[in-house]
């Protein structure tokens, strides 16, 4: 795999203003209300267990699957209960979201659909969820299925926001013809006006088939109705001029946006740093490097960490140069962090190392490999090391 095919841009993460809890790079564009019920004399509230382990499983963005799908159950349940004396209060499509959400965290759509259909009134709101559900599982088929048999079936009219996830869906699966079809009703039959988060899904669809002409008027498009690019709009367009060789373009762009206040996502970074790799431009590579390392937020501490997508691109990129120095020093950040390189990228680091006479240097990397590596990767790793010219 090559790093490009690790900086796959996605759309931006909320499709409704509605402010997430904890907010995901995911699909899914909606936030349902705080689960925890206001105290009263009338409201019931979930057994503290319960209610514990709902709201630990949404503060943790790394619950398990099961853990998550659990958690569903449990927040449906205790509000079903027939053991509660007191009775349960009628349940909100907001109740219902936040339950899809968690399924479509868990990667289980069809669990979210489930509950959709249990929902008394079904707005826009939960239909957005429904099509999220499955287009976070890049089932595309599906998802334009339902954003044309739901509204049918229940009186729901579509709106902006349904059809930001309709658009994504269409251009993740390839069909940007469809996409702009639907984007020209929206307009000329719907009376519904796309903001930037439609236009976004139409410039990465053309990216993606290398439509140079098609992504050049989509930007003219954006710029000519006034619409504000947005932070992923920039990552597009730095991804663009990277894959046309123009990383010190990407670069620019890259200052324009911390210029403008906008804080930089990883992607935006990995993109710029991984494009200099490309180009063989390591020391342009390391200055960004550099630059997202010294980014602080207003309390004075550092904004990323480099994370393994960073570390991947400059170190096979340096080791694959030659560049032997500095790929150990970047290696050592690395494995500091807890991850470890492709064991590929380590041997040949290794060997280059033993072959410029740092052999001191390359058992040091070689013994913090094993201390980062777990299980069936460090028996491979300690096979691996054995061979190694230590």
């Amino acid at each position: 795999m090559s790093p490009r095919s690790l900086l796959i841009l996605r759309p931006a993460p909320t499709y409704l203003h509605l402010p997430p809890p904890n907010p995901s790079p995911n699909f899914y564009p909606f936030s349902a209300p705080n689960p925890t019920p206001k105290r009263s004399s009338t409201s019931f509230n979930p057994p503290p267990t319960s209610r514990a382990s709902i709201l630990t499983v949404l503060s943790t963005r790394s619950s398990s699957r099961s853990s998550i799908s659990s958690a569903a159950r449990t927040l449906s349940s205790a509000f079903s209960s027939t053991r509660n004396p007191t009775p349960p209060p009628p349940k909100s499509e907001g109740f219902f979201i936040r339950i899809m959400s968690l399924y479509t965290k868990a990667s289980m759509p069809d669990h979210a659909f489930r509950t959709f259909e249990q929902i008394p009134v079904r707005t826009e709101k939960s239909l957005c969820a429904l099509l999220a559900a499955y287009l976070e599982q890049r089932r595309f088929d599906r998802v334009r299925e339902l954003f044309y048999s739901v509204p049918a079936e229940l009186g729901i009219v579509p709106g902006v926001a349904s059809h930001n996830v309709i658009l994504a869906a269409l251009c993740e699966a390839g069909d940007v013809d469809a996409a702009c079809k639907l984007l020209d009703e929206m307009l000329m039959k719907k009376n519904l006006e796309p903001g930037i988060i439609a236009y976004n899904s139409i410039l990465n669809g053309y990216l993606k088939k290398d439509d140079k002409a098609g992504f050049v008027d989509t930007l003219k498009t954006i710029y000519s109705k006034g619409i504000t690019p947005n932070l992923f709009t920039y990552n597009i367009r730095m991804l663009d001029f990277c894959k046309k060789s123009e990383s010190f373009k990407a670069e620019e762009l890259l200052d324009v946006v911390i210029s403008k206040g906008m804080q930089p996502n990883f992607s935006a970074f990995n993109t710029v740093i991984t494009g200099f790799c490309e180009e063989l431009d390591f020391e342009s590579a390391i200055r960004v490097f550099k630059k997202m390392k010294s980014m602080k937020n207003a309390n004075g501490k550092a904004l990323f960490s480099p994370n393994a997508d960073t570390f991947l691109a400059l170190i096979r990129g340096l080791v694959d140069n030659g560049d032997f120095v500095m790929a150990q020093k970047i290696c050592r950040d690395c494995l500091r962090m807890k991850y470890a390189p492709p064991f590929e990228t380590m041997k040949a680091l290794i060997n280059g190392l033993v072959k410029d006479s740092k052999v001191v240097d390359a058992k040091y990397l070689a013994v913090m490999m094993r201390k980062v590596a777990k299980g069936d990767a460090l028996d491979s790793w300690t096979k691996l090391e054995a061979e190694l010219p230590l």
